[in-house]
C-alpha cells in the first residue's frame, strides 16, 4: 500500500519458496524435475506467526518467517538435489541448514537507502497475532524474466495429484 510505486515487486501469489535456479535455466526441463519431485512430498503443513522480518541490502526483500518443520525441510532438500542431479545451478548458495523459510511479501531491491529505511519502518509496525496455519497440495515453477513473473507450471503433492 503505503510502497505500492514501480520500486516495490509484489509476488503475485503467496508461496514458500524452497529453490530458485540461475537465469538461462531451461524451464521446460526444470518444470519436469518439479514434476517428478511434487508427485513425491506430501502435502506440506505451513505455520507463520512470527513478526514481519526482512532480509538486508543487497535484498531488501520484506518476508513473514515460516516456521522450519521436518518435512519443509526435507522436501527443501529433495527438491536442490533433484536440481543439482538435472545439472541445474541455484541462485542462492545459502545452505539448507541455513535457509529461512518465509513467504515473501515484497521486494524492495530497487529501493535508495532512505526508502528502504522506511519499508522497513512500515514492516516493524505490522502486529502479527496468533498463528496461521494451512496446507500447500502444490508446487509451482515460478520464472522472472525481465522485472516480470510468469508460471512455468503448477504440480500437485503427493496424494493430492489423485
Amino acid at each position: 500500500a503505503e510502497l505500492g510505486d514501480q520500486s516495490v515487486m509484489f509476488p503475485a501469489v503467496p508461496h514458500v519458496t524452497l529453490a530458485g535456479y540461475k537465469p538461462g535455466t531451461d524451464d521446460g526441463r526444470l518444470a519436469g524435475v518439479v514434476a517428478s519431485w511434487a508427485a513425491m512430498i506430501e502435502p506440506l503443513d505451513v505455520e507463520v506467526g512470527e513478526p514481519v522480518s526482512w532480509f538486508p541490502p543487497p535484498f531488501q526483500v520484506l518476508v513473514l518467517p515460516v516456521r522450519r518443520t521436518r518435512a519443509l525441510f526435507s522436501a527443501l532438500v529433495a527438491i536442490r538435489e533433484a536440481g543439482a542431479q538435472a545439472g541445474f545451478s541455484l541462485a542462492t548458495v545459502t545452505p539448507p541448514e541455513n535457509w529461512t523459510f518465509h513467504l515473501t511479501l515484497a521486494t524492495c531491491a530497487r529501493l535508495g537507502r532512505a526508502a528502504w529505511a522506511e519499508a522497513q519502518r512500515i514492516a516493524g509496525a505490522c502486529e502479527i497475532r496468533g498463528t496461521a496455519r494451512s496446507v500447500v497440495s502444490s508446487a509451482e515453477v515460478v520464472v522472472f524474466e525481465n522485472g516480470a513473473e510468469s508460471s512455468g507450471g503448477t504440480f500437485p503433492l503427493g496424494r493430492s495429484a489423485a
